[in-house]
């Protein structure tokens, strides 16, 4: 007698992310999955006509989940409440008070960056977790598209010092780890995406605009990486980045041997 045998499907390849291949990662945040480990959300949004929020996910492929975003906003405006560490640290970057929340939907036309979804900071508008603390040497990728240059914009700071670490100034692109070290670059005149890829150890740190070196071997300090800020300075903000941002990675070490293929990754997505 024939006895038929139980037919199963072999699952498909498990997602690969940014940060499976380069773990590591202190923090962590993007409108993209960044891990295959990492099955929590993108960010949580808060409706402005009613204030309700609901967390959005990804899609299959890895993307914000831009569907569940449309039904839920509609044809109102969308704010960032959280958004989600995916490092697994589980720092993530909040703003509590609504006015100072970044946007990713105006009046029902989602916020985006070559038609990649992103966050809008504009005004006082800025995301924030006091508990980020590494020391150096440290690794930074960020990318983002400004919306203006001629003006101070901070786009991550220090508690400890009211230093920001990482900003445009006059077209200039600045990074400094204490009071008085700091860099000035020629970060040019472009507001089109860019991504910076930031080495910071002390006297020894570099500078990347993708895969463009614009800064090498030079000292911009060393003091520790205590909170860290998006969109303003740390203490009573009074300067803001006025732009847009995508992703945001923080290595606790320097990352100069897989730099090129970090960037690499980010670059093909973005």
């Amino acid at each position: 007698m024939f006895t038929p045998f139980a037919f199963v499907k072999e699952a498909g390849p498990s997602y690969i992310g940014l940060l499976d291949t380069y773990p590591g990662a202190d923090a962590a945040y993007s409108v993209r999955r960044l891990s295959g480990t990492y099955n929590g959300s993108a960010m949580k949004i808060r409706r402005d006509n009613d204030n309700a929020t609901q967390d959005i996910g990804f899609d299959v492929s890895g993307n914000l989940d831009t569907g569940s975003i449309a039904t839920f906003v509609g044809g109102n405006s969308a704010l960032v409440d959280t958004w989600y560490d995916q490092s697994g640290n589980g720092y993530n970057l909040t703003q509590a008070t609504t006015g100072n929340q970044p946007r990713i939907v105006n009046t029902g036309t989602l916020e985006t960056v070559d038609g990649i979804p992103a966050l809008r900071f504009f005004g006082t508008r800025y995301l924030d977790n006091a508990s980020v603390t590494t020391a150096l040497p440290q690794s930074l990728f960020h990318v983002a598209k400004a919306n203006a240059l001629e003006a101070e914009k901070v786009l991550s700071d220090s508690v400890t010092t009211n230093q920001a670490i990482f900003f445009t100034d006059g077209g200039n692109l600045k990074i400094a780890r204490g009071t008085t070290k700091a860099t000035s670059l020629s970060f040019g005149t472009t507001l089109n995406r860019y991504l910076s890829a930031i080495l910071v150890s002390g006297a020894n740190s570099d500078a990347f605009n993708d895969t463009t070196s614009i800064m090498a071997n030079e000292n911009v300090g060393n003091n520790a990486y205590n909170g860290l800020r998006l969109g303003a300075n740390r203490g009573t903000p009074s300067v803001y980045w006025d732009g847009w941002m995508l992703e945001f990675i923080l290595y606790p070490s320097d990352e100069s041997t897989d730099r090129a293929d970090i960037v690499t990754d980010i670059t093909t997505y973005y």
